[in-house]
């Protein structure tokens, strides 16, 4: 599984990718499991829009929000990414879905 820096969101559902990455950096703020410093990585990010500073590498302000967002998601705990994850993609009814059948 390729990690969230190098996921950028292509083709029909990019506008959607980026709305739950939005949603999914917003409800990780929200939650008490993850790290109130790391919690300033995303700000670092608006922090930079709002007082610039020249980087010696031709990176665009929406590119710094984009890494310092996907940074923080990477930091996380995996678990609790996950769990805000299977809220934000519930399963399409094109995935197949594993179930445990009780017969005996």
């Amino acid at each position: 599984m390729r990690n969230a820096l190098t996921r950028i969101p292509t083709g029909p559902g990019w506008a959607r990718s980026i709305a739950n990455h939005v949603k999914l950096v917003l409800r990780l703020l929200r939650d008490r499991r993850v790290n109130l410093f790391l919690k300033l990585v995303p700000f670092a990010g608006i922090a930079y829009l709002f007082f610039p500073f020249d980087i010696p590498l031709p990176i665009d302000d929406i590119g710094v929000l984009w890494l310092t967002s996907s940074l923080f998601i990477e930091m996380a705990p995996a678990a609790v990414v996950a769990e805000h994850r299977q809220i934000l993609e519930p399963p399409s009814a094109n995935t197949p879905q594993i179930t445990s059948s009780s017969e005996g």
